[in-house]
């Protein structure tokens, strides 16, 4: 189990959800059972002691958004480690009853801290016909999109009447946009849904409620609504860090997401000056 301290070996000290983040799924329609093996080892080549988490029965096609599967808790270290051990270390072991599949990365997210999970399903929509050279189309879908232009010869892409590139490419079009291509010999492309949102906000809650406003947005915060209601996992009560050893974890499978924070520090009522 890789650790963030490069040469140091991972160590736990409390209960963790255990989240799955699914690469591919071999025959999604049919069932399998899932849970994950840890076991903790006292130097390399000592015998393990090992905790399953408690397995759990899934059908990917109705019951697993965006490849995210929640495993419930389990408690670690399985054994107390003394706090100069440099030699204990642990492994993990997905079981699957369907070998086949095939998976990103397993979480362990400390049930002590604040944890927010946003798992918005993907959409599907229709492509539409290319126009014809410098003519528009709309995007009615509801969703902003992905466009990929390929093949043909194009001199000009514009996108909410600005010119965004002279060739093939990804493109994005918001909701209610309009794309035109100016070219001489026809491309082709596909339209895909853009998953969930480009912003999201978690936000401090007021004096009278436990949880502030998840919310996500396209458009910043003037279009801002709740996603609270696909949210897994909201849990610890509001974010906030602690002076000294503190970690802000951000996760996205598709990799390393763009993040930004601000906040207003806020003191206890007995703090010395």
């Amino acid at each position: 189990m890789p650790s963030p301290v490069a040469n140091v070996n991972a160590t736990f000290d409390g209960t963790y959800s255990v989240v799955l983040t699914n690469n591919t799924w071999n025959t999604p329609a049919n069932a399998r059972t899932l849970s994950v093996t840890v076991t903790q080892y006292e130097y390399v080549g000592s015998n393990g002691f090992a905790q399953t988490s408690t397995p759990i029965s899934i059908i990917p096609n109705t019951q697993v958004t965006n490849g995210i599967v929640v495993l419930g808790n389990i408690t670690l270290p399985l054994k107390a480690v003394a706090p100069g051990n440099t030699t204990s270390f642990y492994t993990v072991t997905i079981n699957d009853s369907n070998g086949s599949d095939t998976f990103f990365d397993v979480l362990f997210l400390d049930t002590m801290g604040q944890t927010v999970v946003a798992n918005i399903a993907p959409q599907t929509v229709t492509t539409p016909g290319i126009p014809s050279s410098g003519g528009t189309v709309t995007n009615t879908t509801g969703f902003p999109v992905s466009v990929n232009i390929t093949g043909g010869t194009v001199t000009s892409v514009s996108v909410g009447g600005v010119v965004v590139g002279s060739g093939g490419g990804t493109y994005t079009v918001l909701a209610g946009q309009t794309i035109s291509i100016t070219y001489s010999s026809a491309p082709t492309w596909t339209w895909n849904a853009i998953e969930g949102y480009n912003t999201y906000y978690v936000d401090e809650p007021k004096p009278d409620v436990d949880l502030g406003y998840v919310l996500g947005s396209n458009f910043g915060r003037p279009s801002a609504i709740s996603v609270m209601d696909k949210c897994p996992i909201l849990s610890g009560g509001p974010m906030s860090l602690e002076p000294h050893d503190n970690v802000l974890f951000a996760y996205c499978m598709e990799g390393a997401p763009q993040i930004g924070l601000s906040y207003y520090d806020r003191y206890y009522f007995d703090r010395v000056g």
